[in-house]
């Protein structure tokens, strides 16, 4: 009976494992292995729609990985039968190790069985019910029939469907009223396959609610609902395999966006003042200095944007991104705006630091200023270099910035201070030894007491030209 008690113990982990699957699927796994019947993960999806394959997929492979081990278990206690014919204690603990596996196989089948009967999402992936919406199905114009979240072989999808002509997707909602947009990501290979690891071929659409999309001669697709965030796209204009949703900054973009993206698609919720914004980076990492992009927003619903667009350079690759909330219809509530100082730690009054300060009245919902412009402030300073910036000023005989030697951000870049939740971008266009042109940044989300430890000059060392300022929730 301790046998049995074992198995039973196995398959309580096995459940525990089915609820834990998000965590699996949170894994950077880059290629799942496909499973007979279920819809394989790829390695770019995300978003609720994704859980419920991670859901099914894990809860599978977890299922035939039982089923095996049931298998060699009863083949294990057959050996051991036939082996012990003359010795009665070994020929009973082989009996007991062949009805212990065909237990613990029952008991798996029941569990899957009995969570198919309670609820068929946990195991069968279809696309979420979001308000309004009724949801996604095969159509052959007078009759619908459901659909999964995805199709791994569209050729198999079921002799019925193919023989009454269920060769179209319908998008319907509820009332004949208006939903999220639907997204199709078509494949024109099987198993969610492009032609090359470019993932050529793949086209994805976009539907609205009542529209129809023809699936014959796919190879697989898959879908999802749009929401607010940022969409990556191997294509220019929006063109070719696309991401899911990308909502937070990225020191890796994934494989195989990374390096090898040409545009982004940009959805924002304006009644929920949501505005999703990003800065694209050539190197890993955003907190670290190099060739980057300008900050990339859009005002309306949604759009797209080709990188080149906010590039100097024409063989720009991002392979990491700062992904920001603009806080474009409500700037004063992101805080009180920023303060450049001309020494490291000059929010310190000890350390008699000259001060530039941008109020948030003046930073509105996004600023550009040239670093020239940022004149520092030295009234109430006690130091050699207020006395002698002072005397530049009054010397009417004199250009102050060619006589202060601290007269601006740019002459000294010491210490930077955001009152508040701001982006702060130093920007420098520059040409490389090719004589390519080429644009240098770093980013701030914080506070920073000591510039000089950044590297937010290029390698040519030009000065800093300017920076954007942009106001962030």
């Amino acid at each position: 009976m301790t046998k049995y008690y074992k198995h039973i113990f196995f398959i309580l982990i096995l459940l525990f494992l089915l609820g834990s699957s998000p965590v699996f699927a949170a894994l950077e796994i880059k290629n799942y292995p496909p499973i007979p019947g279920y819809v394989t993960p790829s390695a770019d999806c995300t978003g609720n729609d994704c859980l419920s394959i991670y859901t099914a997929y894990w809860f599978g492979l977890l299922v035939y990985i039982a089923g095996v081990l049931a298998v060699i278990s009863f083949a294990v206690g057959a050996i051991r039968l036939i082996m012990s014919v003359e010795n009665p204690e070994a020929h009973s603990d082989a009996i007991d190790r062949m009805k212990g596996a065909l237990l613990g196989l029952v008991l798996t089948l029941s569990a899957f069985i009995l969570l198919r009967t309670i609820n068929t999402s946990l195991v069968t992936p279809s696309l979420t019910p979001l308000p309004g919406v009724e949801g996604v199905f095969y159509t052959n114009g007078s009759e619908d029939k459901p659909v999964g979240i995805g199709v791994e072989n569209v050729a198999n999808r079921g002799e019925d469907l193919i023989k009454n002509g269920f060769d179209k997707l319908i998008y319907r909602c509820t009332g004949g009223g208006t939903g999220p947009v639907l997204l199709i990501w078509e494949f024109p290979k099987i198993n969610f396959e492009g032609n090359d690891t470019n993932y050529s071929g793949v086209n994805v659409v976009r539907k609205n609610c009542g529209e129809t999309e023809p699936i014959g001669g796919l190879g697989s697709f898959r879908m999802a609902f749009e929401t607010p965030g940022i969409y990556y796209f191997m294509g220019q204009g929006c063109k070719g395999y696309m991401s899911g949703v990308n909502l937070i900054t990225q020191d890796e973009i994934s494989i195989p966006f990374a390096g090898k993206m040409k545009s982004v698609r940009i959805v924002n919720s304006p009644p929920d003042n949501n505005y999703y914004g990003a800065i694209f980076h050539n190197i890993k990492g955003v907190t670290n200095a190099g060739d980057c992009l300008d900050p990339i927003t859009v005002g309306a619903d949604s759009d797209c944007k080709n990188l080149s667009d906010y590039s100097l350079s024409s063989n720009f690759s991002a392979n990491s991104v700062d992904i920001f909330l603009w806080n474009k219809d409500d700037p004063g509530s992101s805080g009180d705006g920023v303060v450049f100082y001309s020494e490291p730690d000059g929010w310190n009054t000890d350390k008699q630091a000259g001060q530039y300060d941008i109020s948030s009245d003046k930073i509105k919902n996004y600023l550009t200023k040239d670093v020239t412009e940022t004149i520092f402030d030295w009234s109430g300073v006690d130091s050699e270099m207020a006395l002698w910036c002072d005397l530049c000023w009054d010397d009417e005989d004199t250009e102050y910035e060619d006589c202060c030697p601290c007269a601006t951000f740019q002459d000294c870049p010491g210490s930077l201070e955001l009152r508040g939740s701001y982006l702060a971008a130093f920007y420098t266009p520059y040409n490389d030894k090719n004589g390519k042109n080429r644009l240098y940044c770093q980013t701030f989300k914080k506070d920073n007491a000591d510039l000089s430890l950044e590297q937010f000059f290029p390698p040519e060392n030009i000065r800093l030209d300017y920076i954007d300022i942009i106001p962030i929730k």
